[in-house]
């Protein structure tokens, strides 16, 4: 009967995990991945068990042996994914080298392949003890000494990268090996006593809490994501008004040098003095630009003022015919009417 109590408090925990863990909006990483294996793999071994349990207390001499057969050994099969899902996962987050994660993933899936197929081949035997059922035989063995070796390897990676792990990750491993070693001890003394579904589960519960949360993690890349955002943007700023700064000191010595070569219009000939205008004008615009520039501060805050004023549309247009007639060219063309007309083609200026 104690099976049977095992078995249903680990469905109700494993079944409460996966609702949690998948109903929450998360980032799919492949730590986050391997959790998601684990659990739905202890959820399937939770269900086989409490199949298992439930014919063994029925009679057995009217089940079919072969359904409880192959019952054990698609159960014995989890016992394999699961060790090997912790060992990826303690490897993952050890190396954080998405390249030797995948290379280790192949090997295992193809070592796994073997072991499953060596794993139906072994014999394996159902035992009856007073309606409570067990297995025992050289697949039980088998598959304990498989995990045995996947949770050694886990043992050698945290040794060897001690320092790169976090202590909280190695909880649930030791919590793992100090179960482990209790389920072994309460089979040598009961074998149809079945825990180590249970184990698993409760493993799974304490990784659930040793894992990045994922909704954590999600809010903390948004953060680095808008800080990182922030940066940008405000070397940007610097970078123009500094730019701005360098380009304002030329021009108030062009605007300068042209207030004085004026001074002496008197002196010199008429389309200098007109040249002189036009150059103080184009200056004075391209201030007015740069001082724009300078308020981009004030615009990503929201707080630049819009001041109404009057202006003269006509001057204005005046000063930007003067300023690119130069680059005019002046085309003679024939009207309608025979009549010569002088067109000013102005090139594209971008």
């Amino acid at each position: 009967m104690s099976n049977q109590y095992f078995s249903i408090a680990a469905l109700l925990c494993i079944l409460l995990l996966l609702i949690v863990f998948f109903s929450k909006k998360k980032i799919e990483s492949i730590e986050t991945k391997i959790y998601g294996a684990m659990i739905i793999s202890s959820f399937i071994d939770v269900i086989l068990v409490i199949f298992e349990v439930s014919f063994g207390y029925m009679n057995l001499e009217q089940i079919p042996y072969w359904l409880l057969r192959i019952s054990n050994k698609i159960d014995m099969i989890y016992y394999i994914a699961w060790p090997t899902f912790m060992f990826l996962y303690m490897f993952y987050i050890t190396y954080k080298d998405e390249k030797k994660y995948i290379k280790a993933k192949k090997i295992c899936v193809i070592t796994d392949i073997i072991l499953i197929i060596i794993e139906f081949l072994l014999p394996i035997n159902i035992i009856n003890d007073n309606g409570a059922m067990g297995v025992d035989g050289m697949a039980t063995d088998f598959v304990l000494g498989i995990a045995t070796i996947y949770f050694i390897a886990v043992f050698i990676i945290q040794m060897i990268n001690l320092k790169k792990i976090k202590i909280n990750k190695c909880i649930p491993y030791i919590t793992l090996i100090a179960f482990m070693i209790l389920a072994i001890y309460l089979r040598s003394i009961s074998p149809t006593l079945i825990v180590i579904p249970a184990i698993m589960v409760y493993i799974d519960l304490i990784m659930f809490f040793t894992i990045e949360n994922p909704d954590v993690k999600m809010l903390t890349q948004v953060e680095m994501a808008k800080a990182n955002a922030e940066r940008a943007n405000n070397a940007k700023s610097d970078f123009l008004s500094s730019m701005s700064h360098e380009i304002r000191t030329p021009l108030n010595a062009i605007v300068g040098l042209s207030e004085d070569i004026e001074s002496f219009k008197d002196q010199v000939p008429e389309q200098v003095v007109e040249d002189t205008e036009d150059i103080r004008s184009a200056s004075q615009t391209l201030l007015e630009i740069v001082g724009n520039i300078l308020d981009i501060n004030k615009i990503e805050s929201q707080k630049m003022e819009i001041i109404t004023e009057t202006y003269n549309p006509r001057e204005t247009f005046e000063k930007l015919a003067r300023i690119n007639f130069p680059e005019a060219t002046i085309i003679s063309k024939k009207d309608m009417q025979g009549r010569d007309r002088m067109i000013f083609v102005t090139p594209n200026l971008h």
